[in-house]
């Protein structure tokens, strides 16, 4: 379940930061700097959900292996 949500829903915020990372610095303007920003933002949010996908697993796996 993780891999799939890593390709299909993180991919796209991924590649978006991979395109800013190749400017200049100084060539981004304010609204270049506020995408970077809530690109970021998502990646967290989105890496924050898959993260809790490995900790739901080890949890029932944790319970099934007791149960």
């Amino acid at each position: 379940m993780v891999l799939p949500f890593t390709y299909i829903v993180l991919e796209k915020t991924s590649q978006e930061l991979l395109h800013f990372e190749h400017k200049n610095d100084k060539s981004l303007d304010e609204e270049g700097n506020t995408r970077v920003d809530m690109l970021l933002r998502r990646w967290k949010i989105l890496n924050l959900v898959r993260s809790g996908m490995f900790v739901a697993s080890a949890i029932i796996g944790f319970y099934s292996t007791l149960g």
